[in-house]
C-alpha cells in the first residue's frame, strides 16, 4: 500500500512501537499488550458510558502540561478537546 511505504524503510524501538494510526481500517491487529490492556478496560463499567464532550479532565490536563513543555508556552487543560474524530471536533467550536 502506497502510505505505507515509508515504514519499510523506517526501524522503531522495542519500547516505542509504531502505531498506525493513519487510517479507519487498520492493516494488524494491536500489539499483545494493548489487547491486554483493552480487555481488562472493558470489565470497568465507565467504559460502556459516555464520557465528558470535550475529554476526560486528567487526559486532557496531562495533554495541556505535555504540550506545554513540547512548546515553552502554557496551555490550560480547558483550552484542550479530546474527540473521537474531526466531525465532533468541529462542532466544538
Amino acid at each position: 500500500m502506497e502510505a505505507r511505504r515509508w515504514v519499510a524503510a523506517a526501524t522503531f524501538p522495542p519500547d516505542r512501537p509504531l502505531l498506525n494510526l493513519s487510517q479507519a481500517a487498520p492493516m494488524d491487529p494491536p500489539p499483545e499488550p494493548l489487547r491486554a490492556a483493552m480487555t481488562e478496560m472493558l470489565a470497568d463499567p465507565a467504559c460502556h458510558i459516555y464520557g465528558p464532550v470535550l475529554g476526560l479532565p486528567d487526559l486532557r490536563a496531562e495533554i495541556a502540561d505535555r504540550w506545554s513543555q513540547a512548546y515553552g508556552g502554557r496551555i490550560a487543560p480547558a483550552d484542550v478537546a479530546v474527540t473521537p474524530g474531526c466531525g465532533s471536533r468541529s462542532r466544538c467550536w
